[in-house]
């Protein structure tokens, strides 16, 4: 297998593992350290290739059967509190390439590749909202949008020369969300990598500090046993949400404090995309299944698929919102009610024997009746929540290629939230150590009654431009709207910000506490908009590859010490 930007994708022809170098090395030196492999370091990497220094990318993980043994080793055991928490192991991946080897959309609907979705943040998502009392990001659009063009082009996708979309049948606030294949970055050959040299299964636990607040040089504790200092002029750390803000809560500075916390801010600002179901959509007898088609997936390339979404952009008062429409299809079996009531029996029967710990020759029996019913009483409960076969993954985007009228013209309205940055949503260190000897996060986590008033808000405008499109609409009350908590979208716990009082880093990535770290990823993201963080995280890596390549040290090699 091949990287189609050139070289093997095979990584033991390229990386070096840990374990082959020298248990005597217990130090190694380069001019910058990138701390992960995903698609954002490895932007980095490549752009900051142009200065000539020498760059060293640490990976905690690997490829193989040592994958599965640094994942046992660093999680999933993360101690979860408040009542909506959602457990992030489905959303990290120790591995070389990071984490777009995690499930992921349909490209097409008969083929068995999956792609990643792709959307850019708006200038309204960027801006300040005074009325909610956020700053906003200390970055224009101006300044990522170049950079949002060259991200695209490294999932080598080109947005169609026509300005035509299916979106036009709409008249409807809409943008469109691009849905690529992964395989490249989710895969990455060496050229992803610039000049950089990798090593993989590397997990760093932390970084000592001097007194004058530098990085003096990060630890690898791997599964071996083997501790290595890597001292750089400059580190990076890209290992996504989690890693990236567990390794700064495990490092000590002066007073005791965590590495890059002066302003009491890194952890705080825990954001996701809640999905939601705001409305049904009941279609008119004359109006035509047909017309709601523009809101379907279509390919529009061979590199990219649209999927559209109708949105309701960030404002000063209110948060963004992004939704979109899929058929309600009709159940195709019937829940039986007799087996509905003897399993009901059964299970009542079982309650009574566990109470009286008696248990008889009929036990068994009451197993069986309690299984039986139990799929058909299921069934009837969601068929009366109106929620039969409703695809909540908003991954059924290409619904428009079967045949709508199943559902009777009803149609879920399904939508991703912004979240308002709240400082009690937050990642913390809990007393809980993995096997490599260093803390788990704890995540705190809640979606409260501002967080469904705004969402609830947001969803008007939308249901408003569908009802008088398509007919009657009945709406979800804000307090029922949410059908999962999480999209995998983490972001926020390093807020970018222009001075030190209200942020961890500042608009190039540099901590304010610490002149030779910088922190990439949606950490450092002041608000999440409704967009997927993807393109953004990478466009951001680009910029900081091309921050880093302008004010480069003197170029050096990386060396190895006993």
């Amino acid at each position: 297998m091949t990287d189609p930007h050139g070289g093997s994708s095979d990584p033991s022809l390229w990386a070096t593992d840990l374990a082959a170098i020298d248990r005597d090395t217990k130090r190694m030196s380069c001019d910058l350290c990138i701390i992960g492999s995903g698609a954002t370091a490895q932007a980095v990497a490549r752009r900051a290739s142009k200065s000539g220094e020498a760059i060293l990318v640490l990976e905690a993980g690997g490829t193989g059967p040592t994958i599965r043994r640094l994942q046992h080793a660093t999680g999933p055991d993360i101690p979860l509190t408040g009542t909506h928490a959602q457990d992030p192991s489905g959303q990290t991946s120790i591995r070389l390439g990071g984490s777009l080897d995690l499930p992921a959309v349909r490209l097409r609907p008969d083929a068995a590749g999956t792609g990643i979705r792709l959307a850019r943040l708006t200038a309204s998502d960027l801006a300040p909202r005074p009325g909610l009392g956020i700053p906003g990001w200390p970055l224009d659009y101006a300044d990522l949008e170049a950079y949002y063009l060259q991200a695209e082009a490294e999932f080598e996708f080109r947005r169609p020369d026509t300005a035509s979309s299916p979106l036009d049948d709409l008249t409807a606030p809409s943008a469109p969300f691009w849905c690529v294949d992964r395989s490249l970055i989710g895969n990455p050959g060496p050229a992803r990598f610039g000049s950089a040299q990798v090593i993989t299964n590397a997990p760093v636990w932390k970084f000592v500090i001097r007194p004058d607040g530098r990085i003096d040089h990060a630890v690898i504790r791997a599964l071996t046993g083997h501790t290595i200092e890597v001292h750089a002029e400059r580190f990076i750390l890209a290992a996504g949400l989690y890693q990236s803000t567990r390794i700064l809560l495990e490092s000590s500075w002066s007073g005791g404090r965590h590495a890059a916390n002066s302003s009491d801010l890194l952890g705080r600002g825990l954001m996701d995309h809640p999905q939601l179901r705001i409305g049904t959509l009941e279609i008119k007898p004359d109006v035509d299944h047909d017309s709601l088609r523009c809101l379907a997936a279509s390919s529009v390339s061979d590199t990219g698929v649209l999927w559209p979404k109708l949105v309701t952009s960030s404002s000063p008062e209110v948060m963004a919102l992004a939704a979109t429409v899929l058929p309600i299809k009709a159940a195709t079996t019937q829940p039986e009610p007799r087996r509905i009531l003897g399993g009901l029996r059964g299970a009542q029967e079982l309650a009574d024997q566990l109470r009286s710990v008696r248990f008889n020759r009929n036990t068994a029996a009451h197993v069986m009746r309690t299984v039986t019913g139990a799929p058909d009483l299921v069934r009837l409960l969601r068929t009366r929540s109106r929620r039969s076969n409703t695809d909540w993954s908003f991954e059924n985007g290409w619904w428009a290629e079967s045949n709508t009228a199943e559902s009777g013209g009803r149609f879920d309205i399904l939508a991703l939230a912004e979240q308002r940055p709240r400082d009690e949503n937050r990642i913390q260190l809990s007393k809980q150590k993995t096997k490599l000897g260093w803390h788990h996060p704890r995540i705190t986590w809640n979606w409260n009654a501002d967080d469904r008033r705004l969402a609830d808000i947001a969803a008007q405008p939308v249901l408003d431009a569908l009802e008088s499109a398509f007919g009657p609409i009945h709406r979800t009350p804000a307090n029922r709207h949410v059908v999962k908590f999480s999209s995998h979208h983490a972001a926020g716990t390093a807020r970018m910000s222009l001075d030190s009082e209200s942020g961890v880093v500042d608009p190039n990535c540099r901590t304010h506490d610490h002149e030779n770290l910088y922190v990439v990823g949606s950490a450092v993201f002041p608000t999440n908009g409704y967009a997927n963080p993807t393109l953004t995280d990478v466009a951001l890596g680009l910029r900081l590859g091309d921050h880093l390549a302008s004010c480069s040290t003197i170029p050096s090699t990386i060396t190895e010490a006993s």
